[in-house]
Order: C-alpha cells, then structure tokens, then sequence
C-alpha cells in the first residue's frame, strides 16, 4: 500500500484589529473628554481605541491642540511640516503678499523660499515642483483665477451700491433697467488641454488671438433682450457676403474692441425712451483714423 501524504492544516492566521487613523480634530475631542475628568479608558472604549493610545495623546496634547486649531480641513491626520519647518515658517510672508492683494505664483514663492533658505543656511535642498505641491497641501493653498477685483475700492462700492443706486434705480420700473456688459469670442482658438495618448509628447501651438468684441444688452425683467453688437475687423466680413441682413448689429474696428462712436450707434435704440443703462466694467477705445 503507498504512504499516504500527510495532512498539513493551515494553522489560524491571528485576526489583527485594523488599524484606526484619527483625524487631529478628533484627537482634540479625545483629549477634551479627558480633561473633563472621564478616565482614558472609558474614552478609549467610546471611541474605539485603545487606553495606551489615549495616553499618547494626552502626552502630546500641546502640539495636537495647536495643530488641530490651525488645521484647514477636518480630514487632516497628521501634523506634518515639512523637512524645515522654520523655513516654512518663514514663508508668511506669502500671507503678507495675500492680504496685500499682491498675487504671488509658484514660480515666486520657490525662489522666495531659496532666498530664505540661504539666509537659514540651509544647504542641498532643492525647490522643486514637488516640494511647491506638498507645500500648497500642507498650508491649504490652491492656485486660483482671479479678476481685477482687488484694484476696486470695496467700502467705495458698497457705499455705491447701497445708497446711490439704489436711489437711482428706484426712479425707474424693472423694464426700464438696462445692464450691458461686452464678452470677448475668439473664434479660432483651440483647447487648452487636449487629449493625449500616454506617453505620446503633446505638442501646444501658439493661441490664437483673432476675436469678435459682443455687447450684450438687457432690461431687468427680461422682457427687452436688445440685439448684439458685434465689433471686428473687416468692413464687411467675408462670411457675410452676399448677406442682406445680419441678426445682429455689426460695426468694424482696426483694434477689434469697443469704440466710442459704435457705443452711441449701439444703444441709440434706447436714446429716445428714458430708462436707466448700466455698464458693467466695459472699457471704451479710441478710434484712430
């Protein structure tokens, strides 16, 4: 008779509890309960951790404390700072560029941080796009699309816009209220981030900068959507040959931007009634001939 083989049976793999991370936010609230005088391990069992790491908390509830109040964002689990904290440190000055309303690029802020760094006598660091991206997550930083805003006067506006207009507008009936605004459309411009196969080079060409200036007009209600004033540069354009009427108002300008004179053209539908005409941030060129 052959041997039989013997029977291996796997022996029981210990189940190890998963490991539970907690937020700094949270570790703020464990260490409160403890300091309301409830004992580390019914705060342990309440919050599903284990007495020993209550304990560690407590230990370091000074850092833990003054990390969770200055965290940004509630999902925050570390108290991460960074290789050099001081030269982090140092870099309020970008809070100062921000209050400032100076706006401050990655670009800047890199080179900004090598100047201090230098002053710091700190070495064989490198400032790279790595660094900026962990940089910008550690301080809660986004690059964002800002408009002209910050040049404008904020108490000017809103007295403005509370007590002036208001008094202005109240003269007049919601179908009397016009607002215009002009838009930019740049007819051959491509996309900015096209598709690309991975790994193939994508190569950009330069944007085009050929465009139509639009008015827009419109009353308050709604009720009187006036016609658009297109603004160019050929007198007439080629793809209105042959056309007898536009359904739009065309003008032509060598800048292709708004001009004074088709300004006064454009809203002179509008001259003989009286109503009330805002402009919104609409800037008028010059004519040159």
């Amino acid at each position: 008779m052959a041997p039989t083989a013997p029977s291996f049976s796997p022996t029981p793999s210990k189940r190890t509890k998963p490991l539970r991370r907690l937020t700094m936010k949270k570790k703020a609230a464990i260490i409160g309960q403890v300091q309301r005088s409830r004992s580390q391990a019914e705060v342990g069992r309440e919050f599903g951790i284990s007495k020993q790491t209550v304990s560690d908390f407590i230990k370091n509830k000074v850092k833990i404390l003054e990390v969770a109040a200055k965290s940004t964002g509630a999902g925050k689990k570390k108290a991460n700072q960074g290789v050099y904290p001081k030269l982090e440190e140092a870099l309020v000055w970008l809070r100062t560029m921000i209050a400032k309303k100076i706006p401050v690029s990655g670009d800047i802020l890199k080179q900004k941080a090598e100047v201090f760094a230098l002053q710091m006598g700190v070495k064989d660091f490198k400032f790279r796009d790595g660094w900026l991206r962990n940089f910008k997550s550690r301080n809660g930083l986004k690059f964002k699309m800002c408009g002209e805003s910050g040049a404008v006067d904020n108490s000017v506006v809103a007295e403005y816009r509370d007590g002036r207009l208001q008094s202005l507008l109240q003269q007049f009936q919601p179908n009397d209220i016009f607002n215009c605004d002009k838009t930019e459309l740049f007819y051959k411009l491509l996309p900015g981030r096209p598709l690309a196969f991975a790994g193939d080079t994508c190569h950009g060409r330069k944007h085009s900068e050929k465009r139509l200036t639009v008015l827009v007009n419109t009353n308050m209600s709604g009720s009187d959507k006036l016609s658009l004033l297109v603004i160019g540069k050929s007198k007439p354009p080629r793809c209105s040959k042959g056309a007898v009427t536009l359904p739009v108002l065309y003008e032509c300008s060598s800048y292709s931007k708004r001009t004074c004179a088709s300004w006064t053209e454009g809203s002179s539908s509008k001259n003989e009634e009286f109503c009330c005409l805002q402009i919104t941030a609409l800037r008028m060129a010059t004519s040159r001939t």
